[in-house]
């Protein structure tokens, strides 16, 4: 991060003093995607985990939801404001969220899933070093499959 953003992490144990602002933020997305109150009633398990990207003025640009489940996290949801895209967020909560992880014991791989005709989020997601490992037919309430995206946390040993 440079300087002019910053990570907020918030948890089941401090939902409480975001819960407005989470709900707030939900406005800008479209009905499509996670609604405000979803995002709120998962924090409240201890497996879920909101990264906020916010600017130096505490403005929220995006977020990205986590469940942590050893040996395995899913990313359920990454949103950037969209007076904010374009400026590599995405990358930026991505990147932080992978680090965070990192730092959980016990976590080896990191799952997702896009929509297949979602060229700018796959395109950020193989950069990254995610790799497909197959298809959910019929995955989204559309009917649309979904493609699952895997990232590996823990470094394998090559014997070098």
């Amino acid at each position: 991060m440079d300087e002019s953003q910053g990570v907020l992490t918030v948890t089941c144990r401090n939902i409480a003093a975001y819960e407005g602002k989470i709900c707030e933020f939900a406005e800008l997305w479209s009905e499509d995607f996670w609604q405000g109150r979803e995002v709120v009633k998962t924090l409240n398990s201890e497996s879920a985990v909101l990264l906020v990207l916010s600017d130096i003025h505490g403005k929220w640009l995006g977020i990205l939801l986590l469940q942590i489940m050893p040996p395995l996290s899913d990313l359920l949801y990454i949103y950037v404001a969209p007076s904010a895209r374009g400026n590599g967020f995405s990358r930026k909560l991505l990147t932080a969220g992978i680090t965070f992880l990192k730092g959980v014991i016990g976590i080896e791989r990191l799952l997702l899933e896009v929509k297949p005709n979602n060229h700018a989020a796959l395109r950020l997601y193989e950069t990254i070093g995610f790799v497909q490992l197959g298809r959910r037919a019929r995955y989204y309430q559309s009917g649309e499959d979904a493609l699952l995206y895997a990232y590996e946390l823990q470094e394998s040993d090559s014997g070098s």
